[in-house]
């Protein structure tokens, strides 16, 4: 065997490591492009039309009615009773007290930090008995509830309730949901403790 036929197939088997080395590598780093999957999927489900921003109105929040309803006051002193839109309430079958407690829990959550304080609010649909869904944002930095709920595993994302939000907010809802499911918060690990 010559030393050229050597050195070729010394060529090839390194050029073969070093593609089975980027292949290792990029598999051992997919977490860090999930962020990027998520928003094309969430990109590919609205057909590629971005979707206009919400317009956002100034409440007082006056009362928690509910896990998932909130009462507020406008700023024309109108009370709205308003139902956080994409957010599931907790799913108490009335046989397991956990459920029940972990409502509880999140509605007494919501009380002391909305109550009294201001909000903005994108409603998505309103009624002419003022009740209405709609998508609040609280802090100087208009945070997003449904963000900081869903995170902590204290409501459900509602993946077809969120369509007509823009699409880089939709893309975080769907990471931490998944990052709750996996890591099993809130309401997952209830779940989880009573699946056999």
């Amino acid at each position: 065997m010559s030393v050229f036929v050597l050195l070729n197939r010394g060529l090839r088997c390194l050029i073969l490591g070093m593609v089975l080395l980027a292949l290792w590598l990029v598999w051992e780093r997919r977490e860090r492009a999930r962020p990027w999957l998520d928003l094309y999927v969430v990109w590919d489900e609205v057909d590629y039309r971005i979707p206009p921003p919400l317009p956002r109105i100034p409440a007082v929040v006056t009362r928690v009615v509910s896990e998932n309803v909130l009462q507020v006051r406008d700023t024309n002193g109108v009370t709205w009773n308003v139902g956080l839109a994409g957010l599931g309430g907790v799913l108490t079958d009335g046989v397991e007290p956990r459920w029940q407690r972990f409502a509880n829990q999140t509605r007494t959550n919501l009380t002391e930090q909305l109550v009294g304080n201001p909000v903005l609010i994108a409603f998505t649909e309103t009624q002419v008995n003022r009740t209405g869904m709609g998508f609040f944002y609280i802090g100087t930095n208009s945070e997003s509830l449904a963000l900081d709920l869903v995170s902590r595993g204290r409501l459900r994302w509602l993946k077809e309730s969120t369509r007509m939000l823009p699409l880089n907010e939709q893309a975080k809802l769907k990471a931490i949901d998944r990052r709750a499911r996996q890591d099993q918060i809130g309401l997952w690990k209830i779940a989880a403790e009573r699946s056999p």
